[in-house]
């Protein structure tokens, strides 16, 4: 998925809705049941009301009976200078937002 006219609402909205159906489409190809974790790499926050369709997409795999039920899943973006491990985010249990500090190298 791409950012080719990032700043933009509408393109924001239509880029969180192609990583979701993305995700949704590897997840329905792939055998998830020898998978013990998916580490996700994002832009913004995943708590931000922008990125609400991820989240809720992400809950809805996490969930009991979900495709990522026995799952962790590691949602990671850039910080600022702290880096810090958010658990459960949003009360879903097995999905944490990895705060990455800007002092760790990350290839953008």
């Amino acid at each position: 998925v791409t950012n080719a006219n990032p700043g933009n609402a509408t393109h924001d909205a239509g880029r969180w809705e192609d990583n979701v159906s993305w995700l949704r489409s590897n997840v329905e190809a792939h055998s998830t049941e020898s998978v013990r974790a998916v580490f996700v790499m994002g832009y913004g926050r995943l708590l931000d009301p922008s990125a609400r369709p991820l989240r809720d997409a992400l809950a809805e795999m996490k969930g009991e009976g979900g495709a990522l039920s026995g799952t962790t899943v590691v949602y990671a973006r850039r910080a600022g200078d702290e880096s810090e491990l958010v658990r459960d985010v949003d009360g879903t249990a097995g999905l944490h937002e990895l705060r990455v500090g800007s002092g760790w190298p990350i290839v953008d």
